[in-house]
């Protein structure tokens, strides 16, 4: 067997791999034992047929057929491990099997495939970021504790004119050009003014009017609406208000701390201080991360390979129909309502697939060069943590797999490499 390599853009090779037919022998031989192994033919053990008997039970086509692919599957593994290719999908050849004497013949044929790349680091030792600042504030405290207050708010009815934090019901009709759109009726339809949860203007329509009033009123709908027949457009509403519910907030004392666990309204905003600080830090230690990555991703060299985009692509693509329908809408109609088709969407997230794959990569190599290795016991203890998480026999199942430990290893591995790339720039 002879094979050669062509390096390809986007991180792909081109095998061009030739089977003298002297070679093609063994594999005769080997296809021969295969389908000897799966017939039965009187006189003799299974397994133990006459080749010449097998290839008059089988027929010439199927014995060649049988031999072609075993030649083909060995001729590729062979020429990958003679090359030290690291495949990252499958290969594209163009194999064209003829019904001939491939002891006369041979093989000859090419396989197109995506190999991991090779990926070349700038001097990401000496890159150095300056930390971002954390974001908290003890106004966030109060920000929050108004939040929860609005939360056990209480509503009673009440006979006068709507204002701004009611509470109302209404039935409204929406129309565009004198016909109504899809999704733009409801019947004893609850909102509380100013919270915004309706398109710009039409809460503000509500102030003023009683239980039993009728109003007709026009809002735009903003240019950015995610539904996009919708979006830029004026539309009409016909506004029926049933009743009008005022809003009473609970006093801030220490009766309203207790309800929600803490010993009283001191001790309360401590523990969302302190909440909202590490909340905060966190954020900012992540984004000081990502700050150090994307430099040192912008000092280095890779070129990312197709495949892997695609599979990234895949694997977020399917993320967000979970996402979709676990809050009860069917992917379909999430796309109708966009006005969009999938492969808008894949295109859409091309730029932040690739930027995945090329961070993945780049932090592999990191971590190669570094010489960062999470332990077996570092391994054991995060899934023992993992374990305790959970309830489900599926989860723990899940957990106690290979293919999770080897998540964990990964996830640990590149943990451990960011670390130490933290520590190295902030030291400087």
């Amino acid at each position: 067997m002879k094979s050669t390599v062509e390096q390809l853009p986007k991180s792909s090779v081109k095998l061009t791999i030739t089977i003298a037919p002297e070679d093609m022998k063994e594999y005769v031989a080997k296809a021969t034992e295969r389908l000897g192994s799966q017939i039965d033919v009187k006189g003799f053990r299974k397994g133990k047929v006459p080749a010449k008997v097998v290839e008059s039970k089988v027929g010439k086509d199927q014995l060649a057929h049988e031999t072609f692919e075993l030649a083909v599957a060995d001729a590729y593994y062979k020429a990958i491990q003679e090359h030290k290719l690291r495949p990252i999908g499958q290969p594209q050849t163009d194999l064209k099997h003829e019904h001939v004497d491939l002891e006369q013949t041979g093989i000859s044929f090419t396989a197109t495939v995506p190999v991991v790349p090779d990926v070349k680091l700038g001097d990401y030792q000496k890159v150095t970021v300056e930390a971002v600042k954390s974001a908290f504030s003890e106004k966030q405290v109060d920000e929050t504790i108004e939040q929860l207050r609005n939360s056990r708010a209480s509503f009673a009815q009440v006979a006068r004119a709507a204002k701004d934090g009611d509470r109302v019901e209404i039935d409204f009709v929406g129309s565009i050009d004198g016909k109504e759109f899809e999704g733009g009726k409801s019947e004893n339809h609850p909102l509380v003014i100013g919270d915004q949860t309706f398109i710009p203007g039409f809460e503000e329509n509500l102030i003023g009017m009683k239980a039993g009033d009728k109003k007709k009123f026009t809002v735009k709908f903003p240019k950015d609406y995610r539904q996009t027949d919708l979006a830029g457009k004026d539309a009409e509403f016909a506004v029926t208000l049933k009743q009008v519910q005022e809003r009473a907030l609970p006093k801030l004392d220490d009766e309203f701390a207790a309800s929600l666990g803490a010993k009283s309204m001191d001790d309360l905003r401590k523990r969302l201080s302190e909440n909202l600080k590490q909340e905060k830090d966190t954020e900012a230690g992540r984004e000081t991360e990502m700050k150090l990555l994307e430099a040192i991703i912008a000092g280095a060299t890779v070129e990312v390979p197709e495949a892997l985009v695609e599979e990234e692509l895949n694997g977020m693509m399917a993320e967000l129909k979970q996402q979709i329908e676990r809050q009860g809408l069917p992917y379909d109609k999430y796309l109708e309502q966009l006005g969009k088709k999938e492969a808008d969407l894949r295109q859409e997230y091309r730029e932040e697939a690739e930027k995945r794959v090329t961070m993945s990569l780049v932090l592999n190599t990191l971590q190669a060069t570094e010489n960062i290795m999470p332990t077996d016991e570092q391994v054991k203890a995060e899934v023992a943590k993992q374990l305790e998480a959970v309830t489900e026999p599926d989860d723990k199942e899940r957990i106690k797999s290979d293919e999770f430990q080897q998540y964990v290893r990964r996830v640990l591995g590149n943990r451990m490499t960011i670390d130490k790339l933290m520590q190295s720039a902030m030291s400087k």
